[in-house]
């Protein structure tokens, strides 16, 4: 964890999950603003990652509406929304928590803390263990992390990296696309119901 005087003063955003992820077919326009709003609001957060006033205290609703000029019942109908499908979670002191927080907002400042600390010296018998290169895009989710359809538009962006498609893989794409596509129609139609 970063030092108490610690500000970020950014947030890591996926623009693959962000543009053609579950958060643009989950969620509303007004409901992805307040998602954003709370990765934002995280990041400043201490400790990164909830939302709350501090780090025993949850916000009241009121109070975190204002803050991101939204009405309460906007932001009610997010949190609902954002719990059910997992990305987040409210502790029973009633902090919000983003799930996943330190998979996606991991940060160079974490991946050098290791050499910022203080190690004893290791004996000089034993050999010191060489680590491995950091991956170029060490950024980025892991490719087997990634569900099939993020693969498959990846080998397409990056075929030097990952390989390039097959015809095979081609049409996968497209029916994978046209499924997405679909289920954003229809979890439009089934809002515009309510």
């Amino acid at each position: 964890m970063p030092p108490s005087n610690f500000k970020r003063k950014w947030v890591k955003l996926w623009i693959d999950e962000c543009l053609t992820g579950t958060i643009r077919e989950d969620l509303t326009p007004d409901e992805r603003s307040v998602w954003y709003d709370f990765l934002l609001f995280a990041g400043r957060n201490r400790p990164p990652g909830n939302i709350s006033a501090n780090e025993t205290t949850a916000i009241t609703p009121r109070r975190l509406a204002a803050i991101l000029n939204i009405p309460v019942q906007l932001l009610a109908r997010a949190v609902k929304k954002f719990e059910e499908s997992g990305r987040v979670e409210i502790g029973e002191a009633g902090i919000i928590k983003i799930m996943n927080w330190d998979k996606y907002q991991f940060t160079d400042y974490d991946r050098q803390k290791v050499y910022r600390q203080d190690k004893p010296e290791p004996p000089a018998s034993r050999p010191t263990p060489v680590s491995k290169p950091e991956p170029e895009i060490s950024h980025a989710p892991r490719f087997n992390e990634m569900d099939r359809f993020n693969q498959l538009a990846v080998k397409k962006e990056y075929p030097d990296i990952y390989g390039a498609r097959t015809p095979e893989e081609d049409e996968e794409f497209k029916v994978l696309q046209a499924e997405r596509i679909a289920q954003t129609k229809e979890l439009k139609a089934k809002f515009n119901k309510q």
